[in-house]
């Protein structure tokens, strides 16, 4: 049997196939060329569609049955119609956001689901749009389900992503629910274990695990024993750790949410990762590339905050036409990156009882200079890995070990 692992990512496809534990194809395609639009919309169909046409392609070549398990990217949303097909656009966390939330609000969903609550999560999109006629709701990863299956379930950690779920006692929230008017049959079916799902497709079996949303899945990839800590620096920041019991949330950026064999994810996020220097180094007519050339050693700490995307806590930004970008001003955003994961640690630190080692992955850790002040900073305390889909590996743990 083939054993595909698909990781839906937020701005990238990849898929690994594998025969008897041989690789046998690898790529990664952007969103855009298969099923987003210029404006980060999704239509779910087409990639339906470009799914179903690789499994058949796979069996064609190797004639074998195939195995599917998903990482996915939280906080996506179709509306349906009475015969589960999509009504208007895919929501994504990356579409631009045109309506202000009460903070009020923000603060009562915020106890109940332990996210943080911004307008990207899919329970103020659903509110938004309550005037469309929908028949039920769903996420990407779900709809993929139904259209090989016709099954209306919807795993833990995706479902969490919609903002709905209470995290501590891993259900529902009726009280969500009901304050934005959204009656529960209307929502897959959820499910807390781990399930395969089977159909037949063409001439052979194809098998299907959701699997787990991708930061959970990262956080088992990056797990090498108990004191181990997953960061990631792509696009975003994010900290995190696998934990065997609930951990409340303590500050404005933390989080906990329940994933699959009675476990929960707690991390810390932040909108401001490698964004930051890719909009400083272009604005300085550099490039990523161009980063091992600059030499760090005579740049000054300027004394500012130096955040230029807004945060899901309350955050000021720096306005970018009234900013003077030099080595400099990047310079300090790398060094108040890494205090604020040091920051971040300290907070796992206290919550885990025992000093935590962090496996870091991301782009940026191929700059030579970046990598050094971080080893630099947490010395013994940080590996930095080369392994560039903590993801895939993570779903290849859970189909070892859970």
């Amino acid at each position: 049997m083939l054993k595909v692992f698909i990781d839906l990512g937020t701005t990238n496809l990849k898929i690994e196939t594998y025969k008897h534990k041989k690789l046998k194809d690898k790529f990664t395609i952007s969103n855009k060329d298969i099923y987003f639009d210029k404006d980060n919309y999704f239509y779910a169909d087409k990639l339906f569609k470009f799914l179903k046409k690789y499994f058949i392609s796979l069996n064609d070549k190797y004639d074998e049955n195939i195995f599917v398990i998903f990482s996915s990217a939280m906080h996506t949303l179709i509306f349906l119609d009475d015969n589960y097909n999509q009504i208007g656009k895919g929501h994504s966390l990356l579409e631009k956001i045109d309506f202000k939330l009460n903070e009020d609000k923000k603060i009562f969903y915020r106890k109940i689901n332990k996210l943080v609550n911004s307008e990207f999560l899919p329970i103020y999109k659903i509110n938004k749009f309550n005037k469309i006629n929908y028949n039920s709701i769903t996420t990407l990863k779900s709809y993929i389900l139904y259209k090989f299956t016709c099954e209306k379930v919807i795993e833990i950690s995706d479902a969490v992503g919609l903002g709905l779920i209470d995290s501590k006692n891993r259900v529902f929230s009726k009280e969500i629910i009901s304050s934005i008017n959204l009656k529960e049959e209307l929502l897959p079916q959820l499910i807390l274990e781990r399930k395969i799902f089977e159909c037949n497709l063409k001439k052979f079996l194809l098998k299907i695990d959701l699997g787990i949303s991708d930061g959970a899945s990262a956080a088992i990839g990056s797990t090498f024993n108990k004191n181990s800590i997953s960061l990631s620096i792509g696009t975003t920041l994010g900290i995190r750790y696998i934990t065997s019991k609930f951990v409340d949330t303590i500050s404005d950026f933390d989080y906990c949410f329940p994933i699959y064999n009675d476990k929960w994810i707690y991390g810390i996020s932040s909108s401001n990762g490698a964004n930051n220097i890719e909009l400083i180094i272009s604005k300085m007519n550099l490039t990523l590339g161009d980063l091992n050339n600059i030499n760090f050693s005579n740049a000054k700490l300027i004394n500012k905050k130096v955040f230029f995307y807004k945060e899901r806590f309350n955050q000021s930004i720096l306005e970018i036409k009234n900013t003077n970008f030099n080595i400099d001003l990047l310079y300090t955003y790398i060094i108040q990156m890494i205090n604020r994961v040091k920051k971040y640690k300290n907070i796992i630190d206290l919550n885990k009882k025992i000093e935590s080692q962090i496996i870091a992955t991301g782009g940026l850790f191929n700059n030579v200079h970046i990598a050094a002040l971080f080893k630099k900073e947490f010395k013994n305390d940080i590996i930095i890995s080369k392994d560039n889909n903590f993801s895939i590996t993570g779903l290849k743990k859970i189909i070892q070990n859970w």
